[in-house]
């Protein structure tokens, strides 16, 4: 699968947690209420910014188990999550952060869910939690997936799922253009088969619904302007000049990124959703 580095995801996470749709995040934190220590599978962690953004919200005890293909995401999560908390110690191999009143046992595991699924189940999970992942898998794997989850009655919970909405302002006379060489590009193959992309929130809802499931969606848009993030609308712009350049006139994606510099405003388009078996 396509990695990404510490470097854009420490610049992304603030955007991240603040675009984050409330009302789910709320609706998952009650349905995890009346569980003591609820096991958390995050899937595609990266250096931990979902447990950082999700845990405060849960009970006093949790237990999550973070998964990654890339050794040195985990290893950055292992120093973040230190930092994060107000105090960290190794436990029988696990990582126990202390937050506030909270206690959050934390396990790592380098591994690759394209080729397994059991490692989701080694111990049955409460929840499993992506972010920022799912555009990144085929609706094949998705399909899979999700028949994984249902027959194992497990809800999910995924954010910041990319939707294909772009809106930067001003906008300029290459702007469609270079959006449709990048949603060329969305749908290569990332290590899934050709990727859902935009599509993938939409893949979610309806495999899920196909399996009894609630389904939830709302939008968690980010919303930037260039006093408050000039780094990462900078970053964000140069990364989709870069894979729309696959698709696109050189001289397009030149004048596109030359404009970077004078944009003042962008909304990115993202999903989240949560999903849950429908109890009879």
């Amino acid at each position: 699968m396509t990695g990404f580095s510490a470097d854009w995801l420490a610049l992304r996470e603030e955007a991240d947690h603040a675009a984050r749709n409330e009302d789910i995040g709320f609706q998952v934190a009650n349905s995890l209420s009346s569980h003591d220590c609820p096991l958390i599978v995050d899937l595609g962690s990266g250096t931990g910014s979902n447990l950082r953004a999700l845990a405060p919200l849960l009970g006093l005890k949790q237990h999550w188990h973070l998964i990654d293909i890339d050794a040195g995401l985990l290893a950055h999560a292992k120093e973040q999550l230190r930092e994060w908390a107000d105090y960290a110690e190794v436990v029988h191999k696990s990582l126990v952060l202390y937050w506030g009143e909270q206690q959050i046992t934390v396990d790592f595991s380098q591994a690759d869910v394209c080729k397994d699924f059991g490692i989701l189940f080694n111990k049955p999970p409460q929840l499993i939690t992506s972010a920022a992942f799912f555009d990144l898998t085929s609706e094949q794997w998705i399909s899979e997936f999700v028949q994984q989850l249902v027959q194992h009655s497990t809800p999910f919970y995924t954010v910041l799922t990319y939707d294909g909405d772009e809106q930067w302002h001003p906008s300029y006379p290459e702007d469609k253009a270079v959006l449709a060489a990048f949603h060329r590009h969305q749908g290569m193959d990332k290590g899934f088969g050709p990727a859902a992309g935009p599509k993938a929130t939409t893949c979610l809802q309806q495999a899920f619904s196909l399996g009894g499931y609630e389904v939830m969606t709302a939008p968690s848009p980010w919303v930037l302007n260039a006093q408050e993030h000039p780094d990462l609308m900078l970053c964000l712009g140069q990364g989709i000049g870069e894979a729309a350049a696959h698709f696109a006139e050189a001289e397009a994606i030149t004048s596109w990124q030359d404009a970077l510099h004078y944009r003042r405003h962008a909304v990115i388009g993202h999903q989240d959703l949560f999903a849950r078996p429908i109890i009879a």
